[in-house]
C-alpha cells in the first residue's frame, strides 16, 4: 500500500516565535509532548472508527482553534472546500497556518482504511472516502489481523457428486464413485450381449436375455367361395343279379351285384323281405359293381322268403340322382348247419385205487372241446393192429373214461371224436386228427 502524501508548510517566524525564544533541548522537548498530546486526543476520541491498512502511515490533524471552529479539525484546502481536503500536518491552530487551511468536519477518520458497500478497498483521505484499489473477481475485501485489503479468495472445495463406492451406468459403461466423491470412474463395459443395470440394487453388466423368437401371425385366409357343382345326368343302375348258396350259417348269404354307372359316387341300396313289408334303404360306395356284404336285414330272414331290391345311383358332390333300376328278386334258401369245429384236448391214464391199494386194471380218460350245435357224440378207438370200436356218448357232454383190457399193459390206444346232429356230423380236428394214449401196468 504507497503511503499517504503529506503537504508540509514552512512555519513562519509569526507561528515559531515562541519556540525560537526557547533552550534548543527545550524547544524539542515540547514538540515532542505537544505532538503526544495531539495523537492521543484524536485516538481517543475515534476509538471506534476502521483501522488502517497494515503498514499505512497516518498524520492525524490537530482539533481547530480559532474564530469560527468547533468539534473539527484543520485541513490544507486545496481549492475544494470541504469537499477537496488533505492534511495540514500542523500542530497548531487553523488561523495561525494561513488562508489555505480551514476547519472542517470530516465524515471519517482521515488515513483510515475499509471496504466499500461494493467489495473495495477505500482510504479516508479528507472528510470523506476515496476508492484506492478495485478487488477482482477472485479477491475480497476484508479485514484480516486488524489489516484491511483485496485478498484473494481460497480455493472453494467442489461439492461431492456422487457417494464414494457407490455405482452407476452409463450407457454401456459401469462406473464407480471415487474416494472423494469429486468423479465417476469407468470400471469395466459392458459388450454387446450384455446391459448394464441395477438388478436388485446392485449394478453391472448383465447378459441380455435370449430373445424370443417373434412369432409370425397366420394370415387368416380369405374364405374360398366353392362353386356350386353342377348338376349331372345319372343313369339307372341296370343287370342287377343276385346270388345265394344257402342260408342260415356265418359264411353264406345272399349278393347283390349291378353295373356301374358313369359319375356315380355311390348308390342307394333299397330291399324288403316278402311282398308286403316295406322297403328299407341303405347308402353304399361299392361304385365298382362289386358283391354287397350280406345286409343286416337279412340276419333274421326266414325259410323259404323272397327278397325283393333294387338301387338308383347318386353324385354326392352335385347332389344328382339317379332314376331307380328295376325290381329284382331271390328266394332264399335255408343251409343245413353241421355240428361246429373242435379239437381234441387231452388223454391221461392212471391205476385206481380202492379202500387205499392200487386196483390190478387200469383206466384211461378222454376230453374234448366242446362242439356247438352237436346232438351227441361219437367215440372211435382202437388198440394197435386192430379196429376202431364205437361208442356212442350221449350223457357226457365232452369227456369219457373206461378200463382197457387187462393183458393189454403198454399197448398204445389211438382215438378220435364226431360231432353228430340231425344235419350232419363232424370230426375233430386236432392237428394230428386223432388221439393216442398208452395203457399203464397196474399191480
Amino acid at each position: 500500500m504507497p503511503k499517504k502524501k503529506i503537504k508540509i508548510r514552512r512555519v513562519t517566524k509569526k507561528n515559531s516565535s515562541i519556540l525560537s525564544r526557547l533552550h534548543p533541548l527545550k524547544a524539542l522537548f515540547a514538540v515532542v509532548i505537544l505532538s503526544a498530546f495531539g495523537i492521543a486526543l484524536f485516538a481517543g476520541m475515534n476509538a471506534n472508527n476502521n483501522k488502517s491498512v497494515l503498514g499505512a502511515t497516518t498524520i492525524l490533524p490537530t482539533a481547530c482553534s480559532g474564530s469560527g471552529s468547533s468539534g473539527g479539525y484543520c485541513f490544507y484546502n486545496s481549492g475544494g472546500g470541504c469537499g477537496n481536503l488533505k492534511l495540514s500536518g500542523h500542530s497548531g491552530s487553523c488561523s495561525s497556518v494561513g488562508s489555505n487551511y480551514v476547519c472542517c468536519t470530516p465524515s471519517c477518520t482521515v488515513g483510515n482504511y475499509g471496504c466499500s458497500t461494493g467489495g473495495n478497498l477505500q482510504e479516508c483521505t479528507g472528510a470523506a472516502w476515496t476508492l484506492i484499489t478495485t478487488c477482482t473477481k477472485t479477491q475480497t475485501c476484508k479485514s484480516v489481523n486488524s489489516s484491511y485489503n483485496c485478498y484473494n479468495n481460497p480455493t472453494p472445495t467442489p461439492k461431492p457428486i456422487c457417494t464414494a463406492g457407490n455405482y452407476q451406468c452409463s450407457g454401456s459403461k459401469l462406473q464407480k464413485c471415487n474416494t472423494t466423491g469429486s468423479a465417476w470412474t469407468t470400471t469395466k463395459t459392458c459388450t454387446s450381449t450384455q446391459t448394464c443395470k441395477s438388478v436388485n440394487s446392485s449394478y453391472n453388466c448383465y447378459n441380455n436375455p435370449t430373445p424370443t423368437p417373434k412369432k409370425t401371425p397366420t394370415p387368416t385366409p380369405k374364405p374360398s367361395i366353392t362353386p356350386t357343382p353342377k348338376k349331372i345326368t345319372l343313369k339307372a343302375p341296370t343287370n342287377l343279379k343276385t346270388t345265394t348258396s344257402c342260408w342260415g350259417d356265418d359264411t353264406s348269404g345272399m349278393k347283390f351285384t349291378w353295373n356301374k354307372v358313369s359319375g356315380a359316387t355311390g348308390y342307394n341300396f333299397f330291399s324288403k323281405i316278402g311282398p308286403y313289408s316295406n322297403y328299407t334303404s341303405e347308402f353304399t360306395y361299392a361304385i365298382t359293381g362289386a358283391a354287397l356284404p350280406k345286409l343286416n336285414v337279412m340276419n333274421s330272414l326266414p325259410p323259404n322268403q323272397t327278397v325283393y331290391w333294387y338301387v338308383n345311383a347318386v353324385d354326392k358332390n352335385s347332389g344328382s340322382v339317379s332314376p331307380n333300376s328295376v325290381i329284382a328278386s331271390k328266394k332264399a334258401v335255408v343251409c343245413k348247419i353241421l355240428p361246429a369245429k373242435f379239437n381234441l384236448s387231452s388223454s391221461s391214464h392212471d391205476c385206481p385205487l380202492a379202500r387205499g391199494v392200487e386196483l390190478p386194471y387200469p383206466r384211461i380218460t378222454l376230453t374234448w372241446d366242446v362242439s356247438v350245435g352237436k346232438d351227441y357224440y361219437i367215440l372211435h378207438w382202437k388198440y394197435s393192429n386192430s379196429s376202431y370200436r364205437n361208442i356212442q356218448i350221449n350223457d357226457y357232454p365232452n369227456s369219457y373214461q373206461f378200463n382197457p383190457d387187462e393183458n393189454k399193459k403198454g399197448t398204445k390206444i389211438s382215438w378220435y371224436v364226431t360231432a353228430s346232429n340231425k344235419d350232419g356230423s363232424t370230426n375233430s380236428s386236432d392237428p394230428k386228427k386223432v388221439g393216442t394214449v398208452t395203457v399203464p401196468s397196474c399191480n
